[in-house]
């Protein structure tokens, strides 16, 4: 549960095993300043949405995404955050997000504590998502 969350600060990260989401096109660059990352258990969680709109998704590999898809995720995850403050349920959650089977019975268990810091989460991205868009035109999701 303490990998649920963005992180903004990099010195705040513990191991590699994250999603970098980085300003700008892909330079070779890794683990900068201003990039957002989330461990690899919660993008689950967001993964089917940027798939959504980013047809090219690469889980492993390096995926640039233009703005207009970019406004899109934005848009889609404003969109589902008053729904996701509103689930009472893992049932409830699980449609919105399209949850993994794995996370059910942990899940289930603590959904109260769980359903906050997947909302807190998502408004950390949208936070990110919202400040970049006004000075860039694209950015990357680097994956494992």
């Amino acid at each position: 549960m303490e990998y649920i969350k963005a992180i903004s600060n990099k010195e705040e990260l513990e191991g590699t095993c994250y999603f970098e989401f980085q300003v700008g096109k892909f330079d070779n660059q890794f683990w900068c300043s201003e990039s957002l990352y989330i461990h690899e258990y919660p993008f689950h969680l967001i993964q089917k949405r940027i798939e959504k709109y980013v047809l090219n998704f690469d889980y492993y590999g390096v995926t640039v995404v233009h703005k207009n898809n970019w406004q899109k995720i934005l848009n889609d995850f404003q969109n589902i955050l008053p729904k996701i403050s509103q689930t009472q349920s893992y049932t409830e959650l699980n449609k919105i997000l399209t949850l993994q089977d794995y996370y059910e019975k942990s899940y289930s268990e603590k959904f109260n504590e769980i359903k906050k810091l997947i909302y807190k989460m998502i408004e950390d991205i949208i936070i990110w998502l919202e400040a970049n868009s006004v000075k860039h035109s694209l950015f990357s999701i680097l994956g494992m």
